[in-house]
């Protein structure tokens, strides 16, 4: 068949290596195409294959075979070094059962960029989407239980707070990370001012990690300097 090299089977689903020429993207993701250039140059670079991506075969008037609900990114940097003559152009895809219905195919598309950080604005796409299923799901009498804002927020795995805040003002500033960005900064300040202090009274090195100063000796005797100093030394005790 024209454009595969391989077929073989993969924990039940059918990998395949195609040319882009026969794959489309698809219309419903959204998801931002950034960096195409850079992750092109790293396939150059790469020994190892290149991850698969995900497609249903589904044949249309435009002279392609499969359509994409994940691995966009890579197509398109394949299809890059194939045009300059770096690439054979051949795309390793795991084909699946083409999705029932448009909620599906979202729902596809959200679980292959889950892991990817997202900005506001892709935030906010998610949970449009996942609003207008929400809404679908009571027009067809099969509403989820609970809150929306806590449905969507089990879709996409953030908290309701979040979903409140986008859904009252998609455009204000993530306030619950905001916040948590000002108290870290608060401690970091804090905690270099303590080592500060706590080196110039024991005149000995400290460092900071996480939620912890370190105070550092040289010797025993540089210890017990440091636990008078702190008037921890045991009394009963000459030395340590």
């Amino acid at each position: 068949m024209a454009g595969l090299r391989e077929t073989l089977e993969t924990k039940g689903k059918k990998k395949i290596s195609v040319h882009v020429n026969e794959i489309r993207t698809n219309k419903l993701n959204q998801y931002p195409m950034d960096d195409i250039e850079e992750l092109a140059l790293q396939f150059l670079e790469m020994e190892e294959q290149i991850q698969p991506g995900e497609a249903y075969e589904d044949e249309l008037q435009d002279g392609k075979r499969f359509t994409l609900t994940s691995g966009e990114r890579r197509y398109r940097a394949i299809k890059l070094l194939y045009s300059r003559g770096e690439h054979d152009g051949m795309m390793d895809l795991i084909i699946v059962n083409k999705p029932q219905d448009i909620w599906e195919e979202r729902r596809r598309i959200r679980a292959a960029n889950v892991y990817r950080t997202h900005s506001q604005e892709t935030r906010w796409m998610e949970i449009k989407e996942c609003e207008e299923e929400y809404q679908h799901l009571i027009e067809i009498e099969q509403k989820p239980k609970g809150l929306k804002r806590d449905w969507i927020a089990a879709q996409l795995g953030i908290s309701g707070r979040t979903v409140d805040r986008y859904l009252k003002d998609p455009k204000a500033p993530n306030s619950e990370t905001a916040e948590q960005k000002k108290e870290d900064e608060k401690d970091t300040l804090h905690l270099q001012s303590c080592a500060q202090r706590l080196e110039s009274k024991f005149q000995t090195k400290t460092t900071i990690k996480g939620h912890r100063i370190n105070i550092y000796f040289q010797d025993t005797e540089d210890l017990n300097r440091i636990l008078e100093l702190m008037d921890a030394l045991d009394q009963g005790v000459s030395e340590c």
